[in-house]
């Protein structure tokens, strides 16, 4: 597993220089940028669909997304029916496995992918927590922020996988983080310089930092958090946010290491939609 940790110079300006959401709206200056997979059946009808048969989809739909390598890890949540959470693995065979991507040579039509491009497996994480959130990947190991709402077993958890071989991940048991009076709806990892792993939990409300025990993350995270409410977060957020409705919701999170960040203030925001 891959300990570095890289170093950006000056996070806020390089953060700022991200270029900013565009609106469906919006007729010049669209930074969206479209990859394709065929579904080849994997995921079954009416699935993540918004048709009358799947209750028009309200609820349910894909959030968390991390590359390894070749393959692109995405987190959904069927509501409808049986519910689960799940991991949706995608293989773009056509994309390098090491270097950077750039749009596929099929360009814009993204519906009309490369056949190498396809999703090749999904595999369900909980019937009960059946929301997944906004994951992390360090390593070959990724977290994912699971909640539900079935009264009858609240709160949420953060679960841990080793996707070594990403078409059969393999959870890493004994070290699920409960989390029992927030929903995780979205999680940050890193490793620190000297090895140990830091967890961020962010439930629209409060962000929990958790400090792995050890250097070695199958011996799990500290169970009582770091907590800090947006109030406290230096920069703010965002105003907007994803969705029909805007409601603010942060749909994934990461972290940024700066050389010196401890005697540098970070003035602007420091998270995006």
């Amino acid at each position: 597993m891959n300990t570095d940790v890289a170093m950006i110079d000056d996070v806020p300006t390089r953060f700022d220089a991200i270029p900013p959401k565009i609106r469906r709206s919006a007729i010049a200056g669209s930074t969206r940028r479209y990859l394709g997979a065929r579904n080849n059946d994997t995921i079954p009808w009416p699935d993540y669909t918004s048709s009358h048969d799947n209750e028009l989809g309200l609820g349910e739909h894909m959030q968390g997304i991390q590359r390894i390598k070749q393959h692109l890890i995405v987190t959904g949540g069927v509501k409808t029916g049986i519910r689960k959470s799940q991991f949706i693995i995608i293989k773009m065979g056509s994309q390098s496995a090491l270097q950077p991507w750039s749009l596929p040579k099929y360009g814009y039509p993204y519906k009309k992918p490369d056949e190498r491009d396809c999703i090749v497996k999904v595999i369900d994480v909980d019937r009960s927590l059946w929301h997944a959130g906004g994951i992390q990947a360090v390593g070959d190991v990724v977290a994912i922020p699971v909640y539900g709402s079935d009264k009858k077993k609240p709160g949420s958890e953060v679960r841990f996988f080793n996707f070594d071989n990403p078409e059969s991940p393999k959870e890493l048991t004994g070290i699920t983080l409960v989390k029992p009076d927030i929903e995780s709806k979205a999680i940050a990892m890193t490793r620190t310089p000297d090895n140990y792993y830091v967890l961020m939990v962010w439930d629209d409300q409060v962000l929990d930092f958790h400090r792995s025990k050890t250097t070695v993350i199958t011996e799990g995270f500290s169970e009582t958090p770091v907590r800090l409410r947006k109030s406290e977060v230096i920069g703010g957020f965002q105003p907007g946010g994803g969705g029909q409705s805007g409601t603010g919701t942060y749909q994934s999170l990461n972290f940024g290491w700066q050389p010196g960040t401890k005697k540098k203030p970070l003035p602007r925001s420091m998270v995006r939609t």
